[in-house]
Formats: C-alpha cells, sequence, structure tokens
C-alpha cells in the first residue's frame, strides 16, 4: 500500500526529559513529520501532511456534542465538576453556571471529525505520560480518547500508529515512531527500530516547519530540542523513579542541535527549551565508563552561545531555557560544573532552572532503592 497522506495527531507527552504540553511542543512530531517529508521525496510521492493537537479534536467534539448536555443536582460546592467528552474529570470554577449543579455528557456515539481528519490515510498518535503532573494549558490526552480515534479511524480503513500507549485497534510503537513511519513511506518492510543519528540530523530539520501549524505559533510556542536520548546513568540502572535509563542512549552534536535551532527560527520558531536527561552530561568526558562523566565547559558555552545568538533580535528576544541537570556530576566535578552553570547564566534567559532528580541522600535508602 502506497501512503500519501500522513496525519499526526498530537497526544501531547510529558517525560522525565521532554515536555511537549502547550505551550511546548515535543521533538517527536517533528520527527514524524521529518521522516514523512523525507520518505515522500525519496520514494518519489506527492504526498501531505497534517498536524493536529488532541485540544482541537476536543473542540470540535465539544461543538458536535453541545446540544447533548444536560443539568444535573449534586452537593453544593465551591466550582463544579466537569468531565470531559469521554468521561475524564477536570475541576473548574464556574462562572455561567450554578456551583450546585455539574455537567453530564449524554453518551453518543463520537467519531473523528471528518474536517479534521481529512484525506488521511494513515494515523500516526503522539502520547506520552510516564510523569503525568498538573498542567497551565493542555491536558494530555486519556486512553479512552486514544481509543475512540484509533477505532473511528479504523471503521474508514485508515491503519493507526499509536507511540509508547497501548491502543485498541492502532499499532503501538516502542521505538521512534518516525522511523517505522519512513519505513512504511518508502515501500520497506517496517520495523519497529531506533532512527539512525543521520535519520536524527536529517528528520529535525525536516520536521521544524510543522511548526507553523501549532496553535501557538510563533510567539508562545516553546520547542523542546533533544540533546541526548537515555541517561549517562544507564551503566548502574539509573534512577528508580525514572524511565530514561530504560532508553538506549544516543547523543547528537553540537552543530546538529544548532543547525535544528537555525531551521526553527526560520520557520517563525523563536522559543527553545533543551530537553536531555542531564544537560551536564551532553558531550561529557567518560560516558560509558562512569554514570558521572566530566561535563565539557567549552562546547556547552559553543552551544548555549550559538542558541542565544540565533534567536530573534526584534527587540523581545526569545526564551532559552534547559531542563534537568545530574546533581551527582555536580557533586563529583564541581569546577567544570561551575564553568558550565556559569554561560548557562550569561546566555539563557530569565526564569531558567535545572531540575535536580535525587534519588536520596541517605546512603541505606539508596541501596535499598537498587
Amino acid at each position: 500500500m502506497t501512503f500519501r497522506n500522513v496525519l499526526i495527531l498530537d497526544g501531547y507527552i510529558d517525560e522525565p526529559s521532554s515536555l511537549g504540553v502547550p505551550p511546548f511542543l515535543s521533538p517527536q512530531v517533528r520527527y514524524c513529520y521529518g521522516s514523512a517529508k523525507t520518505g515522500f521525496k525519496e520514494a518519489g510521492i506527492s504526498g501531505t501532511i497534517k498536524y493536529v493537537t488532541i485540544q482541537q479534536v476536543r473542540d470540535t467534539w465539544g461543538k458536535q456534542r453541545k446540544m447533548h448536555f444536560q443539568l444535573s443536582p449534586t452537593k453544593k460546592s465551591k466550582g463544579r465538576r466537569k468531565r470531559d467528552y469521554l468521561g475524564q474529570a477536570n475541576l473548574e470554577d464556574s462562572k455561567d453556571l450554578d456551583s450546585s449543579r455539574v455537567l453530564v455528557p449524554i453518551p453518543t456515539d463520537i467519531s473523528f471529525p471528518d474536517d479534521l481528519i481529512g484525506e488521511a490515510d494513515i494515523l500516526v498518535m503522539i502520547n506520552n505520560t510516564p510523569v503525568p503532573g498538573n498542567y497551565l494549558r493542555g491536558r494530555p490526552s486519556s486512553r479512552r480518547e486514544l481509543t475512540s480515534i484509533a477505532s473511528s479511524a479504523s471503521r474508514q480503513g485508515i491503519p493507526v500508529l499509536s507511540w509508547k500507549t497501548s491502543v485498541e485497534n492502532a499499532i503501538k510503537l516502542e521505538k521512534d515512531p518516525d522511523a517505522f513511519l519512513y519505513d512504511l513511506i518508502i515501500g520497506e518492510e517496517p520495523r519497529v527500530r531506533l532512527r539512525t543519528i543521520e535519520e536524527w540530523d536529517a528528520w529535525s530539520l525536516a520536521g521544524a516547519e510543522i511548526i507553523s501549524q501549532h496553535p501557538d505559533h510563533s510567539h508562545m510556542l516553546i520547542s523542546e530540542i533533544d540533546t541526548l536520548k537515555g541517561c549517562v546513568r544507564y551503566i548502574n540502572g539509573g534512577c528508580v523513579f525514572c524511565t530514561d535509563p530504560l532508553e538506549h542512549f544516543r547523543m547528537r552534536s553540537v552543530d546538529s542541535v544548532l543547525r535544528e535551532v537555525d531551521a526553527l527560527v526560520g520557520h517563525g520558531g523563536r522559543n527553545i527549551r533543551l530537553a536531555g536527561s542531564c544537560i551536564l552530561s551532553f558531550q561529557a568526558d567518560g560516558i560509558g565508563e562512569t554514570d558521572r562523566p566530566k561535563p565539557n565547559p567549552l562546547k556547552l558555552e559553543r552551544l548555549f552561545k550559538g542558541i542565544r545568538k540565533r534567536l530573534p533580535s526584534d527587540g523581545s528576544s526569545g526564551v532559552f531555557h534547559t531542563d534537568n541537570a545530574n546533581a551527582g556530576i555536580i557533586a563529583a566535578h564541581p569546577n567544570e560544573s561551575r564553568e558550565v552553570l556559569k554561560s548557562l547564566v550569561k546566555y539563557a534567559t530569565p526564569g531558567n532552572s535545572l531540575s535536580l532528580g535525587l534519588e536520596s541522600a541517605d546512603p541505606v535508602v539508596v541501596e535499598k532503592s537498587h
């Protein structure tokens, strides 16, 4: 079968080292866009790639079901308990309804909105929340929502790929969905595999233009950029609360990251956040030999300076933030870590912080955790 029209559904992700809940855009959806675009070009196919968010789907469902709600009395409260279209509860303040009443949806058959699915002949659902939390502007898709979407697409004869989340009527992909999608498009036997470093570099550039389809483009949108996948602590199993060490460890070059920043800025991007299990580990010395490799201040300063230089300078500089750092590396290499932190303070924008994951400072607890 030849696939010509790809639909990417962003169900939002929240991983230990990558965030994709608005206003953030995960790199995974950009890789899928880039792999499809590259695959079309190499196979000589004139294809289309459409991107929608789970919130856009919810909004369409809401319009379809607007007349199918009823009010039922309940105990008085300060707010109202509003259930989403598929049963996920959220507490919201009520201004237009009596706070002693609750909005209850009447069950009806929901299909994937025609105006969103378009001419798609394959659907890729991106959703992964091993560390779910509370969010200001979005909510990751629920399994029930994904199941409804996959069932609807399946009834229309559209194959569905689901990354990380097990969903009925969908092929679950534990590894890189972009690699599987690329193999499908170019006509090869698809394999559940990891993208190569070369594919990583190419697809991150080709997928940058997807940001123009995001509802938050451009001033509000923050693009997450992978520096590495996995964690340097894989050699000893990593932290018990984190899934990153389960990933196959891979790392990009400084030039690769900067090229992706160039591509994103070229498509109207202005806000960058570096994702990864530990920014101090990026291009560090001793990876694979110790779980506390020595930071490389020169390479990291080149990275930080390069990103800041590429941000728009139209009077309101874009956001440049980072994610995680390993407290153990700071303790083991204080001098090198200090130099890196000085560079980060110099080039990152206000409000930046480093998340320091710490199992425990008690050696007995650490030993029992493992």
